[in-house]
């Protein structure tokens, strides 16, 4: 680190005062570009608003708080440390040159700047802020060191142009929502140092074509200033990559233990996953939507099935439920119109209303279920009029039952 050094008595305090910087100990003045001349290695305490030539930088105690210059293509002077909280929010600037003394990205830093084409992010940056470039429609890429731990909440949210995305292995959490909507983006390579996806993170990147997650993604929950291993808790969180709509493969590394609500909802190219051992829980509406999905196999360590969990997986043709499932959750296989079997193991306690409604190809003579069984299938009918509109029912000639006015499918009546 640099520090500046009174030549006169060698002295490292300097403060402003009256326009100058004057050496606490001797009271020597300089100028700032005197004062510039005089950084050596060590540290220094520089207090007062700091305002190079023609004002176009407002810095205080090394922080940039303000950018009032009209250059759009701007150079941040050295030994800012900060980039503070929006001093570029909304400017209209095309290029910036970080220096190397800059070590934080504030909150919305360069949020809205709709203009800035690219940037380059030194090694000395540790940490990018929430919202730090959010709404920067015009950067096409953007280069992550590996000094960066964290990639704050929002981060790049809206970056509608950028179209790749390599993240460091020093990167440990990527914040809800930081690359929710980056509509051009189709390739994400993720190290295998991750420990943490938040909610909605990919949401929206409608051209993400595949995507590796580590078998290191975990997150680590902090207990009493200590790492408690029974506080571990792995998943892919709510929304994470919902809506994109190239995505066509996902690997999901063996420490994930939930896959969360919305977590693939509408990935309509995806066309198979493999769902590690370690998952005990498919969230509410986790692969709700994904049209291309043919077949899934459910580990068996599973013991719940969500809400519309696969429901309008309408290309889904065979599914594998283990004997470790208790519960199978309202419209979880709802819409799957090419479903043509399914084995219901004698595990299962509850099975939700709906749950296999409009499986149009379903036939009720493959539904294996044992007889003790049948009366947890809920959602069925049982006095022959449609739970959805109350019209009448009647059979179908490959078996169950249709409704007349609307065309519901129901397997069976008791």
């Amino acid at each position: 680190m640099q520090a500046i050094k009174c030549e006169l008595c060698g002295g490292n305090q300097l403060i402003k005062k009256d326009g100058f910087f004057q050496c606490e100990f001797c009271g020597t003045k300089y100028t700032l570009e005197e004062a510039r001349k005089l950084f050596v290695s060590g540290t220094v305490s520089v207090e007062g608003d700091v305002k190079t030539k023609d004002a176009d930088f407002i810095v205080k105690a090394g922080k940039l708080k303000k950018y009032n210059g009209k250059s759009t293509d701007v150079v941040i002077p050295e030994n800012v440390k900060v980039l503070g909280d929006f001093c570029f929010s909304g400017l209209n600037i095309e290029t910036v040159v970080i220096p190397s003394s800059v070590t934080t990205i504030g909150y919305r830093a360069f949020a809205g700047c709709t203009s800035l084409t690219s940037i380059e992010i030194p090694s000395s940056v540790v940490e990018i802020g929430w919202d730090a470039f959010a709404g920067c429609t015009s950067l096409t890429s953007v280069r992550i060191p590996g000094s960066v731990k964290e990639i704050g909440s929002d981060a790049f949210a809206g970056c509608t142009s950028l179209t790749s995305i390599e993240i460091p292995s020093s990167v440990k959490r990527i914040g809800s929502d930081a690359f929710s909507d980056c509509k051009s983006l189709s390739s994400v390579q993720i190290s295998d140092r991750l420990m943490f996806i938040g909610d909605f993170a990919f949401k929206g990147c409608e051209r993400l074509i595949s995507v590796h997650i580590s078998d290191s993604l975990t997150e680590v929950e902090k207990k009493n200033l200590r790492f408690d291993p029974d506080w571990i808790d792995s998943y892919i969180g709510n929304n994470a990559f919902m809506y994109c709509k190239c995505l066509t493969s996902i690997e999901i590394p063996s420490i994930v233990k939930e896959i969360r609500r919305y977590a693939f909802s509408g990935c309509t190219s995806l066309t198979s996953i493999k769902i590690p051992d370690s998952v005990i829980e498919i969230g509410e509406c986790a692969f709700d939507g994904c049209t291309s999905l043919t077949s899934i196999k459910i580990p068996s360590s599973v013991t719940k099935i969500g809400d519309r969990a696969f429901s309008g997986c309408k290309s889904l043709t065979s599914i594998e439920i283990p004997s470790s499932v208790t519960k199978i959750g309202d419209r979880a296989f709802s819409g799957c119109k090419s479903l043509t079997s399914i084995e219901i193991p004698d595990s299962v306690t509850e099975i939700g209303e709906h749950a296999f409604s409009d499986c149009t190809s379903l036939d009720p003579a493959k539904i294996r279920i044992s007889p003790r069984k049948q009366q947890i299938f809920t959602g069925l009918l049982k006095k022959g009029y449609c739970e959805k509109c109350a019209g009448p029912l009647e059979k179908r000639q490959v078996g169950g039952y249709v409704c007349s006015r609307c065309g519901a499918i129901y397997l069976m009546l008791f």
